[in-house]
């Protein structure tokens, strides 16, 4: 692709590594650093940049009075980036152009078909295409990519066949549900088991499913299994990464955090001001002859209220000093 043989792809590919590194730790950098060191440029037009005298003097007098920059900034590493550059330059301008040409010839075959129908026929008159272009495509991972092509388009072709008002009706009616509780994931229980896949399946064809009659009641259950093992490797990669179902991501994080802060100083503050705002109460009480009984023989008599006297210790027949 792009007139390049195994050798210089190879060289490019670890010559545009160190581009990437080297933009990645220019972009870590505080605003004002970065800006001593490349003004405003950004992205590939930093390295344009120091192509220049100017630039490059430039940012080596800053780069010697920083410390602490990382290795893909300093002088020496930059230096032969920079006398690189126009080498990465011209090379990627001209993959750019073999992708557009490979493009420009497997265009033709996506006009009546999506990309994934056409991944379907990899093994065959596509697959042919994409070679012609330039692509590199065995015959196993043609296979592989058919393979997974026709089994996300029948998982497609079998959802969207709840968008139907009689198949969906008539699934919810089988569950037990309401139309609107069916969603993927219930779907995909619903027909883990044979008899309800082949029931479903006889369902779509009534209504006129457009794959249904390539598929069996065997395949639709292979279908469903390999649905439920798909979205558990999902659930599992997105907890690995920390933005799985059921890991909160850095918005809602902070969101859960201000919550807690505000329902614990909300929960604080009405406890002490209950009593605290009580204490001129408590005090008028008290001086009203308000007695407080022990806990065995405590009641919830006021005689602040009442107008009569507080009863003595002595009538209480708990209290050892009677």
């Amino acid at each position: 692709m792009g007139k390049l043989d195994d050798a210089a792809m190879r060289l490019y590919r670890l010559q545009a590594q160190s581009v990437v590194q080297f933009l990645d730790a220019l972009e870590a950098l505080d605003y004002g650093r970065r800006r001593r060191l490349v003004h405003r440029a950004r992205g590939v037009e930093v390295l344009d940049r120091l192509e220049e005298p100017d630039g490059w003097s430039r940012f080596e007098s800053e780069a010697g009075t920083m410390t602490g920059l990382p290795a893909p900034l300093q002088p020496a590493a930059v230096r032969k980036l920079v006398a690189d550059w126009s080498q990465i330059r011209d090379r990627t301008r001209v993959i750019q152009r073999g992708l557009a040409q490979a493009v420009a010839q497997v265009a033709p075959l996506l006009t009546e078909r999506s990309a994934l129908e056409a991944l379907e026929d990899a093994e065959g008159r596509f697959g042919e295409a994409v070679r012609t272009a330039g692509y590199r495509l065995d015959d196993a991972t043609a296979a592989q990519v058919a393979m997974h092509a026709r089994r996300r388009c029948d998982w497609d072709d079998l959802e969207q066949a709840l968008n139907v008002s009689g198949v969906r009706t008539g699934t919810a009616a089988r569950m037990r549900l309401l139309p609107g509780q069916v969603d993927a994931r219930i779907l995909w229980r619903f027909l883990s088991r044979r008899e309800y896949a082949d029931w479903y399946l006889s369902r779509l064809r009534e209504e006129g499913g457009t794959r249904s009659a390539g598929l069996d009641a065997d395949r639709v259950v292979d279908l469903a299994r390999r649905w439920h093992e798909h979205s558990e490797l999902a659930a599992a990669t997105g907890l690995a990464r920390g933005d799985g179902a059921g890991v909160p991501g850095p918005r809602m994080a902070w969101l859960l955090a201000v919550s807690a802060v505000v329902c614990f100083v909300g929960i604080s503050n009405a406890m002490l001001m209950s009593v605290t705002q009580r204490f001129r109460d408590i005090a008028t009480l008290k001086c009203l002859g308000r007695w407080t009984a022990p806990s065995h023989c405590r009641t919830s008599w006021s005689p602040a209220w009442s107008g009569q006297r507080a009863p003595s210790p002595a009538r209480c027949s708990g209290c050892s000093s009677a």
